[in-house]
């Protein structure tokens, strides 16, 4: 009886017990993970996490700093820097001065290149030579009208009122001197034309047929206003 219970005990604990650690159904790879797949989850979370932060660009520095070898280090994958660098101390090299004349760019303002054309003894004989070579020019006479007559004189000479008659004229339509004034480009045309051919006293073109000394429709008034009359 004892040997029964004790044989049933032991199928009991086989049961319980389960599978061993080493059944054929990778227990120890269960337990243990794999150093490569772990490596290339890092890399992967590593990746993602750069994706979403944001790129600062700085330009390439091509300036060598003091006390440090005159050799540089080109990156390939850095641009091209259009200015031309001196090799010899990491500077960009200063551009060749064009001298003057035969159409080329003015360099005066360049203070080395003005600095090395002249001095203070070519400034001064330059200040000499302008100052012996001054000459002033004394105006000459003014030119005159064509036609001799100047409206705005004549106009702040004369008195009476637009419409007043003070000159004798001979008996004219207004019609008739209407066409006529139309043949004029302007009433001052028709002034000038006027005081050339005699008037005001006389009206040789039957252009003031009532007398007071301003032809068609010109009228003084303009030029008494600007001074204020």
């Amino acid at each position: 009886m004892r040997c029964f219970f004790g044989i049933l005990l032991m199928f009991g604990l086989a049961a319980c017990a389960g599978p061993g650690l080493d059944d054929g159904q990778g227990y120890i790879d269960r337990i243990t993970p794999d150093p490569a797949a772990l490596a290339r989850k890092a890399e992967e979370n590593r990746l993602a996490q750069a994706e979403r932060l944001p790129v600062t660009v700085r330009p390439p520095s091509y300036a060598t700093p003091p006390n440090t070898a005159t050799t540089q280090t080109v990156d390939p994958v850095a641009p091209v820097d259009p200015v031309a660098v001196d090799s010899t101390v990491g500077t960009p090299a200063k551009p060749e001065i064009t001298p003057e004349g035969d159409g080329a760019i003015s360099n005066s303002q360049d203070f080395e290149a003005a600095k090395a054309k002249d001095s203070i003894q070519s400034d001064a004989q330059k200040l000499k030579d302008l100052k012996d070579n001054y000459e002033i020019v004394q105006p000459g006479k003014t030119p005159t009208r064509g036609t001799g007559i100047n409206l705005a004189e004549y106009a702040l000479s004369q008195t009476n009122p637009v419409g007043n008659k003070i000159y004798s004229r001979f008996s004219l339509s207004a019609s008739k001197a209407k066409r006529k004034c139309a043949s004029y480009i302007s009433a001052d045309e028709a002034q000038i034309a006027f005081l050339n051919s005699g008037g005001p006293k006389k009206d040789r073109r039957g252009i003031d047929p009532d007398g007071d000394g301003y032809a068609c429709a010109w009228s003084p008034n303009i030029y008494r206003a600007l001074i204020g009359q």
